[in-house]
């Protein structure tokens, strides 16, 4: 939920569904009529915009637009990019299923989000975190093995929120 009502997002930006694109309607802080509204916020990439005194990210704001409501929660890239905000790409998520399709660690060695090789045991480990829990999918000889197991169990868990690699 958001102080700023649709009808007031709909009053001052339209937004294109096809671009993920909200721009101007009216000449309004520093944006002209027809410009692209939104900046960078941060290093993850979102855009922000401010209305009415309210900081609100464009992503949220081009969901609200076009289902007429705000997000009961969060809203969640379906492809990760945070700046792409088509409607295909966007849709309602709480933080817990937002979480499932995060990007790969940095930290990462394996390349594989869920296993990490275990250098006591001389095998691959594969685990997941689900409503809460963390689970340990065994040890496996191979990376390829463990990153089977770990993407079969990612796809019964989380569905259509299980990251598409």
């Amino acid at each position: 939920m958001s102080a700023v009502s649709v009808d007031r997002l709909n009053e001052l930006f339209s937004y294109d569904p096809e671009t993920g694109i909200v721009t101007s309607k009216v000449d309004y802080m520093k944006w002209s009529i027809g410009q692209k509204i939104g900046h960078v916020h941060g290093n993850l990439g979102y855009l922000r915009v401010m209305v009415d005194r309210h900081k609100l990210y464009v992503h949220r704001v081009a969901f609200a637009m076009y289902h007429g409501v705000w997000p009961e929660s969060g809203v969640d890239h379906v492809n990760g990019i945070t700046s792409d905000n088509r409607i295909c790409n966007i849709r309602s998520a709480n933080q817990e299923k937002n979480a499932r399709n995060t990007k790969l660690s940095k930290a990462n060695k394996t390349g594989v989000k869920g296993v990490f090789f275990c250098n006591r045991r001389n095998k691959y480990i594969a685990s997941i975190r689900a409503n809460g829990t963390d689970m340990y999918l065994g040890g496996y000889e191979t990376l390829d093995e463990a990153s089977n197991v770990r993407k079969k169990y990612e796809e019964q868990l989380f569905g259509e929120f299980a990251r598409k690699q």
